[in-house]
């Protein structure tokens, strides 16, 4: 649903990937709420959830990314 939603709104498959994970780790930290886990638990999948969205806002990048990239260029020789 969610591939199907974002084709109009341009979203190349990083992005995508990053929104369903964000998506499946909201609703992993509601389940999580409802079946009363400690909330030190619940935390992690908020944080996993917003670290996704925060590559696609840019603040952070992935670490396959990286390697991508540095892969590249001759570094430190």
């Amino acid at each position: 649903a969610l591939a199907t939603a974002s084709a109009g709104w341009g979203l190349g498959p990083r992005h995508l990937a990053a929104l369903e994970s964000a998506a499946l780790r909201a609703t992993a930290a509601l389940e999580a709420i409802q079946a009363s886990v400690p909330l030190d638990l619940v935390a992690e999948d908020l944080k996993l959830a917003t670290d996704s969205l925060d590559e696609i806002a840019g603040r952070t990048v992935p670490e396959d990314l990286l390697d991508r990239i540095f892969a590249q260029f001759c570094l430190g020789k």
